[in-house]
């Protein structure tokens, strides 16, 4: 059994790792938001930010002082890839934002991330994942939207998308499920 903190994706068909973002991971992170295209970066920040903001995103996704939690994405090169966050909201639920390098999409990465962030959240007790999605993001829709428990709305000019998180089960209620007598 793998270790819930480092993980291979597609049976490491692309030999990525995801696993948890750590203080180190800063200067690749803030690789990856530099070298993603210009519409990739439009939309994981919902606008155009400034060097100033991708380089303070960066060291919150890494250090995760507030609370934010991220899993990264990284090559057999050791290049980070992918990043997915969590951030806790003032509601309970906690927002999701994921990007991945313009020349890995379509191979599964984003789906990884996402799964693993919700694994993270189940595990957490945490009881909704919010996604802010541009509407005309066909790809991210589809991403967030085919999770299981997931709804989407209109709201604000985007596409809200909440994500119904199934908690993880406990030792306890796997231990009394285990002692059950059958059928």
């Amino acid at each position: 059994m793998t270790s819930p903190r480092f993980r291979t994706l597609t049976g490491g068909r692309h030999g990525v790792t995801v696993r948890r973002a750590r203080r180190s991971d800063e200067a690749g992170l803030l690789a990856l938001y530099e070298r993603v295209s210009p519409e990739s970066r439009y939309r994981r920040f919902h606008g155009v930010p400034g060097a100033r903001i991708v380089r303070l995103e960066a060291h919150r996704v890494t250090h995760g002082g507030d609370g934010t939690q991220a899993w990264l994405a990284v090559a057999p090169d050791g290049t980070v890839i992918g990043c997915v966050s969590m951030v806790p909201g003032r509601d309970g639920a906690h927002e999701i934002a994921v990007l991945v390098d313009d020349a890995w999409t379509g191979r599964g990465i984003a789906g990884r991330l996402v799964d693993e962030a919700l694994a993270q959240a189940a595990r957490a007790g945490v009881g909704t994942v919010v996604a802010w999605v541009q509407g005309d993001n066909a790809a991210a829709v589809h991403l967030f939207r085919s999770r299981p428990g997931a709804r989407a709305r209109f709201e604000d000019g985007e596409i809200k998308v909440d994500i119904a998180v199934v908690p993880a089960p406990t030792a306890a209620r796997r231990l009394a499920f285990a002692l059950q007598p059958a059928g």
